[in-house]
């Protein structure tokens, strides 16, 4: 519980820069979620990308690769 509000306090602290950065980083070639966008796109039939892995996401989760 501890660990999620300093990761929470630490988010607060980041600038609209540092997000940026961040999310730039996560899509950057190479990367699983790239492969996974150039995968969609290659196959020109479109898709949900979920970013995230909780409960309520697995509930509503059909196929795909976690």
């Amino acid at each position: 519980m501890k660990e999620q509000k300093d990761k929470e306090k630490e988010k607060e602290k980041e600038s609209p820069q540092d997000t940026m950065n961040q999310l730039l980083r996560m899509v950057a070639p190479g990367t699983p979620i790239r492969e996974g966008l150039e995968n969609v796109l290659r196959a020109k039939t479109g898709g949900l990308i979920v970013v995230g892995y909780s409960p309520e996401v697995m509930e509503v989760v059909d196929g795909g690769s976690p």
